[in-house]
């Protein structure tokens, strides 16, 4: 992880593997050719046709069919991720592999019942009767919770300040937000999977429901800008001042995801979920310094096969389409990530990368390749009739494993770069002196004059003394460098390394470095007054 008050450092996403427990369905099938010693990091795939040549795989962890919940948690590294959220670094957990190798399970652990749909369920013609799935939060033990769950409870173990958080789901190429139920269930449905039917969300593919309740908003449009990148318009964004209160809410999330069922899973997401949570902090020594930053939990929808799960035709068999085109682009990220990192010899080259293709991928484009600490689980079936998926599976998480992140600590700019100078004067005092040297000389050279216009030593001191103060109204030196300081905002690192340039001996350059910080402390609420006296201003002229 990247250490904090300093740029960006590079970290390639850690990737752990899980074999999910066997359960009843499994018990009278073949499970022979995945093999994992506990405690290690490798895991072996035994060959159909030839048992003896097995392909061998290492990642950051493996985890074998009798892993606890807990134990993947805190052998899987999650516990650092939510703890580097607190501390101002984006992090993300995404669990993916085919369907029925245990995402869901390992993400959230909640027990799904299957029931048969009421007598009274209606259907369209042609469309079979399909079960009812639901949640059982109050049946589901607590060892069984998995990530998220955990997650939540260690976030609020770690904070104390607000939090906000947000739960969509990628549904068809399409974005519904969880939290909001304007956007997801048509009138008289009133639930997930209402009417014994499979849950459908309302104006899907742009079409308009008749008899919409006010405020009905559909699916979420994607935008992107500069500040924000790839975003959700009008996501519905809850506060939440504890962890019940969270898990309350994604709660509520869950009930709203659409859920089928099928041959290969009898409790199958049909859409990714994306569960984020906002963390807004500040250091104990600086509660000004405002760092924001997100914990993303994915659950993405598992690829699958016409065949496999016996859907031919029908809705199923569309979803299936939509996942697995999704899941082709999210894999094309990847090689292209990786092919990219390899050609640069480990630091991503320019390599156009294909985020726009997807909507899964825009929004996890900080994700893989970007500033987010990240950690992928390999979910792997452990039966022998998927040794195909659970290969291809493989193969793409050694791939993730090779792509390299930026993770950098979400402040202000400001404040970045005086963490940076400061590390950098307690690590070589006299290199720092000569760094600035250059950084000055680069200044004169690109903006001949600025450094005379913001040269501190000239300004003359504002105490009472020998120097006559300025008449009311006029504008003095103060005031005139108050201006130009105003306007010519992100120059706070030149005025202090001009002052710093001007000391050779170590004291009078630590003097000089702590009267330049008290001087931007000065400039900055300087600069705050000007801001709200404009700001009132412009509100009376409107009025006027």
């Amino acid at each position: 992880m990247a250490s904090e008050g300093g740029g960006p450092r590079s970290r390639g996403i850690r990737v752990a593997v899980r074999v999910r427990p066997v359960n009843e369905v499994d018990a009278n099938s073949d499970c022979s050719m995945l093999s994992v010693t506990p405690g290690s990091k490798e895991i072996l795939l035994h060959n159909q046709s030839d048992n003896k040549k097995a392909k061998r795989f290492q990642y950051d962890s493996v985890f074998d069919t009798d892993t606890t919940q807990d134990e993947l948690y805190k052998g899987a590294g999650i516990p650092e991720l939510v703890e580097a959220a607190v501390a101002g670094y984006h992090s993300t957990v995404f669990a993916y592999g085919q369907t029925g190798s245990g995402k869901t399970f390992t993400m959230e652990g909640i027990k799904y019942s299957t029931k048969e749909p009421s007598a009274n369920a209606k259907f369209k013609r042609g469309e079979a009767a399909s079960n009812v799935i639901t949640a059982d939060f109050e049946v589901t033990p607590e060892h069984q919770l998995g990530v998220i769950p955990r997650a939540v409870n260690a976030l609020f173990a770690s904070i104390a300040r607000e939090s906000t958080q947000k739960r969509f789901s990628i549904y068809k190429e399409q974005v519904y937000d969880l939290l909001n139920p304007l956007s997801l269930v048509t009138p008289g449905q009133g639930g997930s999977q209402a009417g014994g039917k499979q849950q459908q969300p309302a104006g899907f593919g742009g079409k308009r429901v008749a008899g919409q309740p006010p405020g009905f908003t559909g699916a979420l449009r994607m935008r992107w800008s500069k500040t924000q990148d790839f975003y959700l318009e009008n996501l519905f964004k809850c506060e939440c001042q504890g962890a019940e209160e969270l898990m309350n809410i994604f709660k509520s999330g869950v009930t709203n995801k659409i859920m089928a069922s099928h041959k290969l899973n009898a409790n199958s997401s049909r859409s990714h979920c994306l569960f984020t949570i906002y963390i807004e902090s500040s250091p104990m020594a600086s509660p000004n310094e405002i760092m924001n930053s997100r914990l993303t939990l994915v659950d993405l929808a598992g690829s699958e096969r016409g065949s496999a799960t016996g859907a031919t035709e029908g809705k199923i068999r569309d979803e299936s389409v939509a996942i697995n085109k999704s899941l082709f682009t999210l894999r094309h990220v990847i090689t292209t990530l990786t092919a990219s990192t390899d050609d640069k010899g480990g630091e991503k080259g320019t390599t156009h990368i294909p985020y726009r293709d997807s909507k899964l991928t825009s929004l996890l484009k900080n994700s893989l390749g970007g500033n987010s600490l990240t950690t992928m689980i390999a979910c792997l079936a452990p039966l022998d009739a998927h040794y195909e998926e659970n290969l291809s599976t493989l193969e793409y998480a050694s791939r993730a494993n090779r792509i390299t992140n930026q993770a950098a600590l979400n402040e202000a700019p400001k404040y970045r770069i005086l963490h940076q100078l400061d590390c950098r004067l307690d690590e070589d005092p006299k290199a720092e002196v000569a760094f600035l040297r250059q950084q000055l000389a680069a200044i004169k050279n690109a903006q001949p004059g600025l450094v005379e216009m913001l040269n501190l030593g000239e300004v003359p001191p504002t105490s009472t003394g020998d120097a006559a103060s300025p008449a009311p109204g006029a504008s003095g030196p103060n005031e005139e460098l108050k201006k130009k300081l105003v306007l010519n905002s992100g120059s706070d690192m030149d005025k202090l390394a001009t002052k710093l340039l001007d000391a050779i001996d170590m004291d009078k350059l630590a003097t000089k470095l702590l009267d330049a910080l008290g001087l931007i402390q000065q400039l900055s609420g300087v600069n705050q007054q000007l801001r709200t006296g404009y700001d009132a201003d412009g509100q009376h002229s409107e009025q006027l």
